[in-house]
């Protein structure tokens, strides 16, 4: 037997195969009225203290939102302070050497100087 025949024979057995009927549903006893509101005050009671966890969430990210802010800020200040200790240091060496560069040349200069040759 042939592909095509093997094919031909698989798609006949899944035709005959096809849909089948049955029952997927079943329905369920009636309730009472009483037995509704019992399962609705059950749910409502559900959803108030559903509502008082999420209320309490809220609470307790707000709180750790702005202790985070307050830690970024305290580090941001800690950073500002020590870029500031690193501009000051690097303004007093600069100074430095262009005091000493300037200290140096005059004291070069000073044997030339013809006022303290013929003193």
């Amino acid at each position: 037997m042939s592909w095509f025949g093997k094919l031909a024979l698989l798609l006949i057995l899944l035709s005959l195969l096809g849909p089948i009927e049955a029952e997927a549903i079943e329905t369920a006893p009636p309730l009472s009225d009483r037995e509704v509101i019992e399962r609705l005050t059950k749910v409502e009671t559900k959803i108030d203290a559903n509502t008082a966890a999420i209320t309490q969430l809220q609470t307790d990210m707000q709180t750790q939102f702005q202790q985070l802010r307050q830690d970024i800020n305290a580090r941001f200040a800690e950073l500002t302070q020590f870029m500031l200790g690193i501009i000051g240091a690097f303004v007093a060496i600069v100074a430095a050497t262009i005091g000493f560069a300037l200290w140096d040349r005059r004291t070069m200069i000073r044997p030339f100087d013809g006022r303290e040759a013929f003193g």
